[in-house]
């Protein structure tokens, strides 16, 4: 006859499956360069993977604070490392908050968020030079 004892703590079993060593990425961000009305070029940084592969990195942002994968985003290649890229589009005289991510088999981490301000669209005077009265 068989017999089965019953624990009186949880069980826990992986069935199989042991999870990834490593940690998710180490990422920083820094001040947007290169600003226009339409975009902004983002700066970042992946100090660590983690010890796992970098799968995707980039830049996301929002009108919010703390903007994540599901806001608007750009993907950059590479890995580690510092790496750019285009913010955009942008609204011309808005401003944005922004971040770099990483992602890796352990999770996604962002740099610090980051505020880009883009530049207004410049203002033009428009003379009628033939009825110099009427615009």
């Amino acid at each position: 006859m068989a017999f089965a004892a019953l624990r009186s703590r949880p069980f826990y079993t992986d069935h199989g499956t042991t999870p990834p060593a490593g940690s998710a990425p180490t990422v920083t961000t820094s001040a947007a360069t290169s600003v226009t009305e339409w975009g902004a070029t983002g700066n970042g940084d992946v100090t660590s993977d983690g010890g796992q592969t970098i799968t995707e990195r980039g830049f996301c942002w929002s009108f919010d604070l703390n903007p994540t994968i599901a806001d608007p985003k750009i993907i950059a290649s590479g890995t580690t490392g510092a790496y750019t890229a285009t913010l955009g589009p942008l609204g011309a005289g808005a401003s944005y908050h922004y971040r770099a991510y990483a992602t890796n088999s352990i999770g996604t981490s962002y740099g610090a968020d980051t505020v880009v301000s883009t530049l207004r669209m410049p203002q033009y005077a428009f003379v009628n030079f033939q009825n110099p009265g009427v615009l």
